[in-house]
C-alpha cells in the first residue's frame, strides 16, 4: 500500500501538481467535445428543403424550445380572436391577455390550444407570460410530443445520442474528479489545508467535462435547416409594415422563425414589446440587438436573439 502514499502524482508538490491537473483538465475537455460532436449522426447530410413540412408550433419549439412555443401560440390565438389584450381600469396597470368574450369556434382547435384558452380565463399580464408555470407547463408537455417527430427528422439531437455521450462524459467527469479527491486526502493527510484552489479547480473542472461531453440540442442538419429558413424572412420587416400580414398566419410563421422582436416596427409592437428580449450593452455602451429599441428591423432582431429560448419568442 506504500505505493498509494508515494509515487510521482503523490509526491508531486502543490502548484506543479495543479499545472498537471489542469493539462488533464484540457485533454478531458477537448477529447469529451470531439467525441460529443462525432454523435451527431446529420455530420454531412444535406439540410431538407426549406420551407419544408413543419408548422410554427415545429419550428418555434425547435428554435427556442418551451417559451418561443408558448409566445407562438399565444400570439397565433390572439390574431385568430381566441384571446384578447386590454389594459385594467387602474391607473398604470399592465396591459393583460385573457380568453375574449365572444369566442370563435373552438371545436377544431388541437387540445394544446383549448387547454391554453381555459387557462386564461382569468387574464395574465403580458409580461408574466414568459413566467407563468401553469402556461410553462403546458407549453412543455406540448413541447415533448413534438420532441419525438422532429429527433426522427434528425434535426433535434436523437436521445440515443444523448445516452450515447453520457457513456464517455461521466466516465471522464468521475475520473477527473476522483483524481482532484487523491491529492486532497493526501494534502490533508499532510496537515496541508490550504487546498481551496484545488477544491475550486476540481469543481469547475466537472463541470466543464459534462457541459463540453453534452451534445447540442440541434443537429448539424437542425441548425441549417433554420439558417435557410430564416433567409426566407430576409424581407420581413418590410413586409410587416402593412397592417394586414401582421394578421396573416405569415406572421405567425415570422414569429416562430425570428422571435417577437418580428414585430419591431409593426402596429403590433407595443401590445408584445413586454416579452421582447431586453436590451443589453455591450463594451463601447451600445445597445445589443437582443432589444426592441436596439434594432433599426424586426429582422436584423430576430437573427440576433433566435437561438436564445429565454427571448420568449
Amino acid at each position: 500500500m506504500q505505493w498509494l502514499l508515494h509515487n510521482p502524482i503523490a509526491d508531486m508538490r502543490g502548484p506543479s501538481f495543479l499545472a498537471f491537473y489542469l493539462a488533464v483538465l484540457a485533454v478531458a475537455c477537448l477529447v469529451v467535445r470531439i467525441r460529443s460532436r462525432l454523435l451527431d449522426p446529420t455530420l454531412g447530410r444535406e439540410p431538407p428543403i426549406v420551407p419544408g413540412k413543419l408548422d410554427a408550433h415545429e419550428i418555434a419549439f425547435l428554435r427556442g424550445d418551451t417559451p418561443r412555443l408558448l409566445a407562438v401560440s399565444v400570439f397565433d390565438l390572439e390574431r385568430r380572436g381566441f384571446l384578447k389584450t386590454h389594459l385594467p381600469a387602474t391607473t398604470g396597470g399592465q396591459l393583460r391577455i385573457g380568453r375574449a368574450d365572444e369566442l370563435p369556434d373552438c371545436r377544431s382547435l388541437p387540445e394544446f390550444e383549448r387547454e391554453l384558452l381555459e387557462e386564461l380565463k382569468t387574464p395574465v399580464e403580458v409580461p408574466k407570460l414568459r413566467t407563468d408555470r401553469r402556461l410553462l407547463r403546458l407549453a412543455e408537455a406540448h413541447g415533448e410530443s413534438l420532441r419525438e417527430p422532429l429527433e426522427e427528422d434528425l434535426l433535434l439531437m436523437p436521445a440515443g445520442c444523448r445516452a450515447a455521450a453520457r457513456e464517455f462524459t461521466l466516465p471522464a467527469a468521475s475520473c477527473f474528479a476522483l483524481l482532484g479527491g487523491y491529492k486532497l486526502f493526501l494534502a490533508l493527510d499532510h496537515g496541508r489545508h490550504n487546498v481551496g484552489l484545488l477544491v475550486a479547480l476540481g469543481f469547475f473542472g466537472v463541470n466543464a467535462i459534462l457541459m463540453l461531453g453534452r451534445p447540442s440540442r440541434l443537429t448539424r442538419m437542425g441548425k441549417d435547416y433554420l439558417a435557410r429558413l430564416k433567409t426566407t424572412f430576409d424581407d420581413w420587416p418590410a413586409v410587416a409594415t402593412r397592417p394586414e400580414a401582421v394578421k396573416s398566419p405569415a406572421a405567425v410563421m415570422a414569429v416562430a422563425v425570428l422571435g417577437i422582436p418580428a414585430l419591431v416596427g409593426t402596429e403590433l409592437e407595443n401590445t408584445w414589446k413586454p416579452l421582447m428580449p431586453r436590451p443589453e450593452t455591450t463594451g463601447c455602451g451600445c445597445a445589443a440587438c437582443g432589444g426592441a429599441g436596439g434594432c433599426s428591423g424586426g429582422g436584423g432582431c430576430g437573427g440576433g436573439c433566435g437561438g436564445c429560448g429565454g427571448c420568449g419568442g
